[in-house]
């Protein structure tokens, strides 16, 4: 028979029979189960006969309503169920997994004056084929997941701003499940898996895919070569601002005219290459009388401009990401020399490179 109550407070006999019925016939003497939720449950058989004692649940942690939308989905329960399961959730008894395995043995000892090894049960599922052991499971904040629901729709519309905000009141990293042996991996783990989704993200939103997958690689290949949290973090966040801002660049353009889409991912594609009007002409094989005046006509932007200022942009993050001299940046950007580069950055920024590049207090940096 199952306890109905814990504290007097209903439980939800219906939702314990779901999770344990597959190992009702299973021949383990003493098992113990952890579901992908990280609802723990045990199973003791009496050694005299077919009788069977289900302990649970318990779980390690205060489990939040999120956790319980999750369960609702796993058994597609029909809504008149929905509130006894939250009512559930919030009553469930908080164990840690040693704690829990201890009461299991006190109960096994009591139920049949043995002592047992406790036999960990694989999580199966049987709809989907789905068997998992249970040191497979790792838990994953369902926080990350609200997180970012948050944070992908701001870097879809290129809003840099509000990213900004939103990664300096969460610690995105620190959210991150276990994904790797140690707390390192596990962080470059999520970079990487952060950045190969934002890349396309990205090119879904306009970026040239060369673009955005080139610099996907770029970011992947840096964070491997950092060894501490700040410095991760820190990659981290220029990483989403990056893309963020040239998502907001690509849209920002007030046209929908096909030539100056070309126009823009040719600039976006060949950013270290020495660009003019001249060179995207001949290129797009249009005159550059022709893609002069309808650029001017259609951003309300000199075409010239429009390159100096993607290129500032550039020397921005190359300023903030890399240990390459003032002089050297300007050399890869194609200007005639650092002093230019250095008039046109002060002229588009407002400061000097040298000024944008001393190191600020906040912990995010702003591209």
């Amino acid at each position: 028979m199952l306890v109905k109550s814990y504290n007097e407070q209903p439980l939800s006999t219906e939702l314990v029979r779901l999770q344990m019925q597959p190992y009702f016939d299973s021949p383990v003497q003493l098992g113990m189960l952890t579901t992908p939720e990280q609802i723990q449950f045990g199973i003791i058989r009496h050694r005299n006969n077919n009788a069977f004692l289900l302990v649970g649940p318990a779980v390690p942690f205060e489990l939040k309503s999120s956790h319980a939308d999750l369960l609702i989905q796993r058994f597609r329960l029909p809504r008149k169920q929905q509130s006894g399961v939250y009512s559930w959730f919030y009553h469930i008894p908080v164990m840690n997994a040693p704690a829990f395995k201890c009461q299991l043995d006190m109960l096994n000892f009591l139920l049949n004056g043995t002592e047992d090894a406790i036999t960990p049960l694989a999580f199966q599922d049987k709809r989907y084929n789905i068997k998992i052991q249970s040191e497979d499971i790792s838990y994953y904040d369902v926080a990350v997941y609200e997180f970012e629901n948050r944070l992908i729709p701001l870097i879809r519309q290129g809003r840099t701003d509000e990213v900004i905000l939103l990664m300096r009141k969460k610690d995105a990293v620190g959210l991150a499940a276990s994904l790797g042996p140690t707390t390192i991996r596990t962080m470059k783990n999520y970079f990487i898996s952060s950045t190969a989704l934002i890349s396309r993200i990205a090119i879904d939103e306009g970026l040239l895919p060369t673009v955005s997958l080139s610099l996907s690689d770029y970011y992947i290949a840096r964070v491997e070569k950092l060894d501490n949290y700040a410095q991760i973090q820190e990659l981290l966040y220029t990483m989403m601002t990056d893309y963020c801002g040239r998502i907001a660049r690509v849209h920002a353009l007030p046209s929908s005219s096909a030539t100056v889409s070309a126009i823009v991912r040719l600039i976006d594609a060949n950013i270290y290459e020495p660009l003019s009007t001249a060179s995207i002409a001949k290129t797009l094989h249009m005159s550059a009388s022709y893609i002069s005046h309808h650029f001017k006509e259609q951003t309300n932007k000199s075409l010239s401009k429009y390159i100096s200022e993607q290129k500032i942009l550039e020397g921005r993050l190359l300023l903030k990401t890399t240990d390459l001299s003032i002089s050297d940046i300007a050399e890869r950007l194609n200007f005639s020399s650092q002093q230019y580069f250095q008039a046109q950055f002060k002229k588009f920024t407002g400061v000097t490179p040298q000024e944008y590049r001393r190191p600020k207090r906040s912990s995010v940096l702003s591209i």
